[in-house]
């Protein structure tokens, strides 16, 4: 997922995104925040090189950093079931031992700001 294009296609395959899919940052935010069409009561999202995310446009990382949050949080929060169930989703973001500390750091940085 070096460039926002990959991002977009990758997170439709994957989440198979309805054909309305826009695309975009917030096209990409309203899908993962509904889900109706791929019902579950939890959701893991892994993403191997994590630290490579973007790598072609790296000002665009806290966006996408960002966004995993935002879903993530929508999810956990209030009126959010499903059979009785609270939906869960969890974001595993994994890289090579010598990124951790850089991720981290980003991540820390988007807590901080938010």
């Amino acid at each position: 997922m070096g460039d926002e294009d990959e991002v977009f296609t990758q997170f439709y395959h994957a989440f198979e995104l309805p054909n309305y899919f826009g695309w975009n940052w917030p096209a990409l935010s309203d899908c993962l925040r509904d889900l109706d069409w791929l019902p579950a009561n939890r959701y893991i999202l892994s993403i191997s090189n994590a630290d490579l995310a973007l790598s072609q446009n790296p000002g665009l990382r806290g966006i996408f950093l960002q966004l995993l949050n935002t879903v993530s949080t929508h999810w956990a929060g209030p009126g959010n079931y499903r059979g009785g169930q609270p939906v869960v989703f969890d974001v595993l973001l994994i890289c090579a031992g010598a990124a951790v500390s850089r991720l981290e750091s980003e991540l820390q940085s988007l807590n901080r700001q938010g």
